[in-house]
């Protein structure tokens, strides 16, 4: 019976640790992969307190930004510099960043580009 009682609570305390969700607070500093299939896009990221740094696979083009966050699901990408020839002339352009949806080390983040009307999604996990 003690036994049958000791699985019992060790499937629940497994079952309620697994399920868990992280808030976004597990999200501001890190190692991340970050992808979009719709566009082939892949990247890695690494953030600080401070600066983010994206590196886009397959290209070497290495991004840093300076990060701003608003509050706690949403922050501020200030480029400060990149060697993406597509980013020339854009430093000191804020990109507005929110964290929607976070399942376990993933998260689905909402990207907002000054001067575009269009918003990207991207899938992001973090890596431990």
């Amino acid at each position: 019976m003690k036994t049958i009682l000791f699985l019992i609570f060790f499937v629940v305390l497994t079952t309620s640790v697994l399920s868990q969700e992280h808030d976004c607070d597990y999200f501001k500093t890190g190692q991340f992969r970050i992808s979009d299939k719709e566009i082939g896009y892949e990247g890695m990221i690494e953030r600080d307190d401070n600066f983010q740094t994206e590196y886009t696979k397959g290209t070497g083009f290495i991004s840093k930004y300076k990060v701003n966050w608003i509050d706690d699901c949403n922050y501020e990408l200030l480029l400060v510099e990149s060697n993406n020839p597509a980013s020339k002339g854009s430093e000191d352009t804020s990109y507005l960043v929110s964290i929607l949806e976070i399942k376990g080390l993933d998260v689905i983040i909402e990207i907002a580009i000054p001067g575009n009307d269009n918003l990207y999604q991207f899938t992001m996990t973090k890596i431990e």
